[in-house]
């Protein structure tokens, strides 16, 4: 590296100029000297300016700073250390980093090094507490803390309790002389501590301690101080807060469309699948459309509704092992294998569906006939404040209850039990929906079946007597517990209705 020596002993008073020698090192290294020679210029055009400005700027370094110079050896003194002593943040000592103040020419200003005022200010200053560093932290300390501890404990803060007169005699009087750890913020702070600590939060334990350690050098006065400063920062960002706010719930609105959004095109694949699985089945059952015409003939000349129930039971399962094997059904998935058994369920009933709901023909017909037109005449005597119904008045305020009617009035679509028994779980399920909307409580049976022998008067569904036999012969042994709650309530309606009549 090349080396530089200044001489600035003996500067003249008219047109002072700095005396450079740059000593060449090996001729291997061009570069360097190159570069020493450009920094050394710019030594030479910031110090020799002109007349007496360059006189006062030479004037302002320190003598003791020349000495230093001088006694350092030449190979130890670069361009850069020039550059770096010399630079307008003001002049560096090379050997302890001492600061040296320069004084600003007139015509050339230059940056004084100036400390920050926050840097003088002791760390707590009771003083001026709202200035002081100690303040400012514990605030902003409180703040994280604060979002992150369990709410329901802030009422620490307002309690009236003085919980020192539950500590013994001596605790009393360690707390009567250090006021600073005996005000309500810092025994919140303890207790959200504790909290921590019980559930292994380590993070939060930190964070609590940390506000508890900065928040226990102020005592109750200037806690209050503290938490009245937060209520104050906290009512200067009341607007961009609501605007927050006002974010935050367009933001869910729009979440809530895109799950209703979400929920529709769930809907639209789940009827795609069915549709598809429905298309799959035909197929297959028109391949054993002989076996189904054999089922049919045996199904008709059966009379047990134990021995009907067993012939169905064998062909669906018979069914539904073959399907594993067929070609379309190579690379089902169990859900898809679990739809399709209920799809040649629905298409194997609805071919016996006449001969499984008459097993008796026109007796069975006319029976139907006969009890729906006694129901339609009790209907138009029929209100919700008869007698035997004895409807609560707080319920009759959704009276007659359309949408549970016309759910029932759908029971003749179904042509499996399954599905009819869903068809009524769906109406009683309106019912109780309609009575919690209209009392605010849960519906029990006392107060579900008077709406329910209601709504099945008004509805007046046809074959109501043959489908409940045709439920109870082919599907009572399958009955899981809720559809076997809800068909008793059903039964039970239909029962009372006949007792009316």
């Amino acid at each position: 590296q090349p080396s530089t020596l200044i001489s600035t002993q003996s500067l003249p008073s008219s047109n002072v100029g700095i005396s450079t020698s740059i000593i060449k090192s090996s001729s291997t290294n061009k570069s360097n000297e190159k570069r020493s020679t450009n920094a050394i210029s710019a030594l030479r055009r910031r110090f020799v300016g002109g007349g007496s400005s360059s006189h006062r700027r030479d004037r302002s370094i320190p003598e003791d700073d020349h000495s230093q110079i001088e006694q350092q050896p030449i190979e130890t003194i670069s361009a850069d250390d020039i550059l770096a002593r010399y630079s307008s943040k003001g002049s560096t000592n090379i050997d302890n980093g001492s600061k040296l103040n320069t004084t600003a020419d007139e015509s050339h200003p230059e940056t004084i090094p100036v400390e920050t005022f926050t840097d003088t200010l002791p760390y707590y200053d009771p003083t001026n507490l709202d200035t002081c560093r100690a303040f400012i932290d514990a605030k902003k300390k409180l703040r994280i803390v604060l979002a992150s501890v369990d709410t329901d404990s802030i009422n620490y803060l307002n309690s009236p309790i003085n919980f020192s007169q539950y500590l013994p005699s001596q605790q009393q009087q360690n707390s009567s002389s250090n006021r600073k750890s005996s005000n309500n913020l810092i025994l919140f702070l303890r207790s959200q501590l504790y909290e921590a600590i019980a559930i292994q939060d380590r993070d939060l334990q930190a964070q609590v301690y940390e506000t508890l350690r900065c928040v226990q050098q102020f005592n109750e006065n200037e806690c209050k101080e503290l938490i009245r400063s937060m209520i104050d920062d906290y009512r200067s960002r009341s607007v961009y807060i609501a605007y927050l706010v006002k974010n935050n719930e367009n933001l869910l609105n729009i979440t809530y469309h895109q799950d209703r959004l979400l929920v529709r095109i769930q809907r639209d694949q789940d009827l795609c699948k069915l549709n598809l699985i429905n298309y799959l089945v035909k197929l297959f059952l028109d391949c054993k459309e002989h076996l189904l015409q054999k089922l049919i003939d045996k199904f008709s000349h059966l009379s047990s509704a134990e021995e009907k129930m067993h012939l169905i039971e064998l062909f669906l399962q018979d069914c539904c092992r073959e399907i594993t094997s067929d070609i379309n059904w190579k690379t089902a998935s169990p859900e898809q294998f679990a739809m399709s058994q209920t799809s040649i369920e629905r298409m194997v009933m609805a071919k016996i569906y006449t001969a499984a709901l008459y097993p008796n023909g026109q007796i069975d017909v006319q029976r139907d006939q006969v009890f729906s037109s006694h129901i339609r005449t009790l209907a138009e005597q029929l209100d919700p404040n008869h007698q035997k119904l004895r409807i609560q008045k707080i319920c009759q305020r959704e009276c007659p209850w359309p949408s549970a009617q016309a759910e029932l009035r759908l029971i003749n679509a179904y042509k499996t039990p399954r599905d009819k028994v869903g068809c009524v779980q769906r109406c009683i399920r309106i019912i109780q929906n309609l009575i919690r909307l209209a009392s605010n409580s849960a519906a029990g049976a006392d107060d579900t079946i008077p709406i329910l022998i209601y709504v099945i008067v008004k509805a007046n569904p046809p074959n109501l007597l043959s489908i409940m036999q045709y439920v109870q012969d082919l599907y009572s042994s399958r009955f899981t517990d809720e559809e076997s709650y809800f068909w008793t309530m059903f039964v039970s309606g239909v029962k009372f209705i006949n007792e009316m009549i």
